[in-house]
């Protein structure tokens, strides 16, 4: 890893950091940012969460679309402003009980997948937990 690279993987855990629990739900956690090897998001996914919880591969734009607009929040901004040239991939990943078609979902993770290798010397997955009950 180049020096350019520490500082632009610093930055994504800044952004991850300054969005707090926007994406989450009463007392969540803010999201996390998990360097991997993977090469795909489906590959990242299958190396970090069990076998046993579903994904449901959506469009990036849909992750825009459905829980980013929904209020003004400039840390949201900055993060999709930035993550955008990368061409992010996105999924939705819950445990058997999620329903990504139902009003009430259940607990599940926004999962991004980065290809920032070039940038940050590694590519990566951005995980927010969420609950929608």
């Amino acid at each position: 890893m180049i020096k350019d690279q520490f500082y632009a993987l610093q930055k994504f855990y800044l952004l991850v950091s300054q969005i707090g629990s926007y994406f989450g739900s009463e007392d969540s956690s803010s999201g996390l940012v998990i360097p991997t090897n993977a090469d795909s998001l489906a590959g990242a996914i299958a190396g970090f969460f069990p076998d046993s919880y579903q994904v449901y591969g959506e469009n990036f734009n849909q992750f825009v679309k459905e829980f980013c607009r929904s209020q003004e929040n400039a840390g949201v901004d900055d993060f999709l402003a930035y993550i955008q040239p990368l061409a992010p991939e996105f999924a939705l990943v819950g445990e058997g009980d999620f329903n990504p078609k139902s009003k009430e979902k259940g607990e599940f993770h926004l999962c991004l997948f980065l290809p920032a290798s070039a940038i940050a010397g590694t590519n990566l997955l951005i995980c927010f937990n969420r609950a929608e009950t």
